[in-house]
């Protein structure tokens, strides 16, 4: 095939008050919120990609490959998964043609960050930021994420076969 689309869903609750982790978005910190319940550093945007790249390209999803239950992801930087679903794109000689991200949360404010996000995520996935959209919304306070519980995140992403690439003579 030579065009393939993959969709990827995650979410996540925010910690109690106190809680020790910082809130990870797209690979940025951002600063003054608490962080997400997760066994990794709970990066929901980047875990959504995940889901969305493995899914084009016929893999499953990220808990198959990174178990909350196994001690070697506690805390684990999401750029690791990110790597894998990079890599079995690739594999599968596949490149990123563009991938949209939808945010859901009350808090925090996406907007403010996205453009740091967007070169995060273009960075770990060798691709260029302008590949890249994020959109948020809070859901008018009627979802659990709408409403402050978490964040979630649903991702879409397209890929080409470098096939493609190649008879329109790009490299």
């Amino acid at each position: 095939m030579p065009i393939r689309v993959g969709m990827g869903k995650d979410s996540h609750a925010f910690e109690e008050e106190g809680g020790s982790k910082k809130l990870i978005l797209g690979g940025k910190i951002i600063e003054g919120e608490r962080g997400m319940k997760a066994h990794s550093d709970g990066d929901v945007i980047s875990h959504a990609v995940f889901n969305a790249l493995a899914s084009a390209v016929g893999e499953r999803s990220i808990g198959n490959y990174f178990p909350d239950n196994d001690p070697k992801w506690k805390n684990a930087d999401s750029k690791i998964f990110l790597e894998e679903a990079k890599r079995m794109v690739a594999a599968k000689d596949y490149s990123i043609a563009n991938i949209a991200i939808v945010v859901e949360c009350k808090r925090p404010k996406i907007v403010p960050h996205e453009i740091e996000m967007k070169k995060n995520l273009a960075k770990m996935l060798g691709i260029k930021a302008e590949q890249i959209s994020i959109t948020a919304t809070s859901g008018e306070g009627l979802t659990p994420f709408g409403k402050g519980l978490g964040i979630e995140v649903t991702a879409s992403v397209m890929l080409f076969h470098e096939s493609v690439r190649h008879s329109l003579g790009k490299k």
